[in-house]
């Protein structure tokens, strides 16, 4: 081949990456400022929720999984069913 074809393809592959890693900081600087709320913003949410009398639910973390549990006293107590562990998981050291 022409090794000119190749200069041409190896400048294509730079501009192109230089264009991939630009784009990225362009979508770091719209999640700071649009999609991520600023430190006054979290500061007003927080104050008017408390104002309205709803509180923000509590967020636990099990294995892997992140889960929002609003503490409402208004429903009625789900039924927790409780697992007593066996001989057999005890003598496994599984608690």
């Amino acid at each position: 081949m022409h090794p000119g074809i190749w200069e041409k393809v190896f400048d294509a592959l730079f501009w192109l990456q230089l264009v991939w890693i630009f784009s990225g900081f362009l979508l770091v600087a719209y999640f700071a400022l649009k999609v991520f709320p600023a430190d006054k913003e979290a500061t007003n949410s927080r104050s008017d929720s408390g104002a309205s009398g709803a509180q923000r639910p509590e967020l636990i973390t099990l294995g892997n999984y992140r889960f929002e549990v609003a503490s409402d006293t208004s429903m009625p107590r789900t039924k927790v069913i409780e697992l007593y562990p066996n001989r057999s998981d005890r003598d496994a050291g599984l608690r």
